[in-house]
């Protein structure tokens, strides 16, 4: 019974991490999740965000969320984080480090939309030069050449 309570609070714990994280996420915030992590291209408000965080912790124990770096770009801000936690079977550490570009600042500092990735370098990338970042994703193979139809 002590190892079910140590679980339960280890959940609450990381449940509280998130609850933390969407305090500085305005209510009705668009976010584009990195590809493959859920099904849909968007999800919306705290609840988007609290459905990506469940995929992370209920595929793994102990799950945790650290922030290691956010910096202000000024109309953007870059947040570089790592998921933790266990594999279920194994007990082996697991982690995953992804970024997200906040954007569409709000009065009161609250974010209104949020993008993404599983990779930091991405993140950055897409922090420093959005309009760059945003046509690669929206066309990999490069700009088309194609003119109007």
């Amino acid at each position: 019974m002590l190892r079910g309570k140590t679980k339960d609070r280890r959940r609450d714990a990381f449940t509280a991490e998130i609850e933390t994280l969407l305090s500085f996420y305005a209510p009705d915030v668009v976010c584009y999740p990195a590809e493959g992590w859920v099904p849909e291209p968007v999800c919306y408000g705290h609840e988007g965000i609290r459905r990506l965080s469940a995929t992370w912790s209920a595929n793994v124990e102990d799950a945790t969320l650290n922030v290691h770096e956010v910096r202000d770009f000024q109309q953007r801000l870059l947040v570089l984080a790592e998921l933790t936690g266990r594999a279920p079977v194994s007990g082996e550490p697991v982690s995953q480090r992804f970024g997200i570009v906040n954007s569409d600042l709000r009065d009161g500092g609250k974010v209104g939309e949020a993008r993404f990735f599983l990779s930091w370098q991405e993140a950055r990338d897409a922090a420093v030069a959005p309009e760059t970042h945003a046509e690669r994703r929206e066309h990999p193979e490069g700009p088309s050449l194609k003119g109007p139809a």
